[in-house]
């Protein structure tokens, strides 16, 4: 079963299984006010889990609430000289009442009493068990070492358990790898149990065919013929195969050279046409310089024209003859004027 633990800071930590927690409650990791869990739905009270025995509550203090400690965090304590062995402490759950003498099987020893005056030797405090002196400050440097070791001991928990769940991650997909392997195996092993089915239906027809005729030679070489002119078959196949491909080749190679030509048909095409429109163009300007050229001789002939009509308006001194009117005189004969 998974177990997880809740610590009252909030960190979590599992899965785990049972005598790891114990374990841990044992060392003093798990405290009373911390959560535990079986499924990480339901949380309880560490101190409420019966399995985890954290149930003593020293019985000598007064004012204070209770905390239920684990037995091995109080022998803890005996030893480190926290407390004493003549401590009382209490079952939380039966109510039972003990010393931690009792608990831990150390032997006791009759104290003094309290009016009697005489003062334990230091014989009967080391025969009891108890602490020479109390110093204080090696008591505080004892508890900041504990809490220095216990966070480096936090620190390595928490980051084996990261390590931990990555490679849980990994075996998880490893597994999931490996059993998709095994339905492929399972798969291919059943083909191969249906094909050597196959196979062993086919020996038995062979063997009835072979025991009808009696002949195991004749089934022999009719299989070994079949085989051949499949074989043949398959031959011929392949060879049509190839003959395709090269004609495939083929064709695609007459396509290729025929785009060849087409595209040097259509460049020569188009040099042709920019030929043409360049040679219109030239025909065009020389048809502009012809047109200009007659414009400029309409207007010579015009103001020509105009100069030799002046004279003749005016009316001349003598009349010429016919003749010489018509020879001498251009104004006499048919004008024409050039339309501009």
């Amino acid at each position: 079963m998974d177990w997880y633990l809740k610590k009252s800071s909030g960190e979590e930590y599992g899965p785990a299984d049972l005598e790891t927690l114990r374990a841990w409650a044992a060392e003093g990791r798990v405290a009373a006010e911390d959560q535990v869990s079986r499924n990480h739905r339901q949380w309880i009270p560490a101190a409420d889990e019966v399995l985890l025995e954290i149930e003593w509550v020293i019985a000598e203090t007064e004012g204070t609430p209770a905390v239920p400690f684990h037995l091995g965090v109080l022998a803890e304590r005996v030893h480190a000289g926290v407390l004493a062995p003549e401590t009382v402490v209490q079952n939380a759950r039966t109510g039972r009442t003990a010393t931690l003498a009792q608990l831990m099987g150390l032997p006791e020893e009759p104290l003094q009493p309290k009016d009697s005056g005489v003062a334990p030797t230091s014989e009967d405090s080391r025969a009891v068990g108890l602490p020479q002196t109390t110093d204080w400050q090696s008591i505080a440097r004892e508890r900041d070492r504990l809490a220095d070791e216990s966070r480096k001991w936090r620190a390595l928990h928490d980051e084996l358990a990261a390590t931990l769940r990555h490679r849980e991650t990994e075996y998880k997909a490893k597994v999931r790898t490996l059993e998709t392997e095994v339905i492929r195996l399972q798969n291919t092993l059943e083909h191969e149990r249906q094909e050597l089915a196959a196979l062993r239906d086919d020996r038995e027809t062979m063997v009835s065919m072979a025991d009808e005729s009696g002949d195991w030679s004749a089934a022999y070489y009719a299989l070994a013929a079949s085989y051949r002119v499949l074989t043949e078959e398959l031959e011929a196949k392949a060879r049509e195969v190839q003959a395709l491909r090269e004609e495939l080749a083929r064709l695609h190679e007459t396509a290729e050279d025929r785009v060849r030509r087409a595209d040097a048909l259509a460049a020569q095409e188009r040099r042709c046409a920019d030929d043409a429109r360049r040679a219109m163009a030239e025909l065009e300007r020389a048809h502009h310089e012809v047109i200009r050229s007659l414009r400029e001789l309409n207007e010579r002939y015009i103001r020509l024209r105009e100069r030799q009509s002046k004279p003749s308006e005016q009316g001349p001194a003598e009349t010429p003859s016919a003749g010489s009117a018509t020879a001498g005189n251009p104004s006499s004969g048919p004008r024409i004027r050039l339309i501009r």
